[in-house]
């Protein structure tokens, strides 16, 4: 589809505005305890739509930005002008971390999701549930099983999500694969926690 320059500004502003409304809806009731979401320019980067943060900052903290791209094509056409041609549009969200007394942007930790037909609600779902499993939203804490020395136990506050155990010389997990040591085991299972816990979130978030 072709746009013109002011039909592309228009489309852009209105859709990164439904894209912030629709983040907005979705982080309700979600933000870490003491952390809140900004639009204020000076508290995010220029392009950044919304901000998640901390209202004290402290060594480590993580905070997360949200973004949305139109991106395009441009051609002269004699009869028409500087005519747009729409390419990919995408929401993402990036992390910075407060380290040294300054934020940092952690470059590999970036979550992108692809809009698909303009449908901006599903594909915030996407972005926000992914988010969500990730610090400073999503805090697993490992406790040894009360039972079993050789087990250890995956926790989200007093919920239980997997385990890892010991058998011979490997370490076994819910997941089914066994690991020669304890810290892949865990990492494996940490992984299938995040993934079942995004597919709750999404659930969630399309009952909204």
């Amino acid at each position: 589809m072709y746009l013109t320059r002011e039909q592309y500004q228009q489309k852009s502003r209105a859709d990164a505005l439904h894209v912030k409304a629709l983040v907005n809806e979705a982080l309700a009731g979600q933000l870490p305890k003491g952390h809140y979401l900004t639009d204020d320019a000076s508290q995010k980067d220029g392009n950044a739509l919304l901000r998640q943060r901390p209202h004290r900052t402290k060594e480590g903290d993580v905070s997360w930005q949200f973004f949305h791209s139109l991106n395009y094509l441009t051609e002269m056409r004699p009869d028409a002008g500087e005519r747009y041609l729409l390419t990919q549009n995408r929401i993402w969200a990036s992390t910075m971390k407060y380290q040294g007394g300054v934020w940092i942007c952690v470059p590999d930790q970036r979550i992108e999701v692809r809009v698909i037909g303009d449908d901006y609600s599903a594909a915030v779902r996407e972005l926000v549930s992914k988010v969500l499993v990730q610090e400073p939203f999503l805090v697993m804490t490992w406790r040894p099983c009360s039972h079993d020395k050789l087990k250890h136990e995956l926790f989200i506050g007093d919920r239980k999500l997997q385990s890892v155990w010991k058998v011979k010389n490997v370490w076994g997990t819910t997941v089914g694969n066994c690991h020669k040591t304890l810290a892949a085991a865990q990492q494996e299972v940490i992984e299938a926690a995040r993934f079942m816990l995004c597919s709750e979130h999404q659930s969630r978030l399309a009952a909204l």
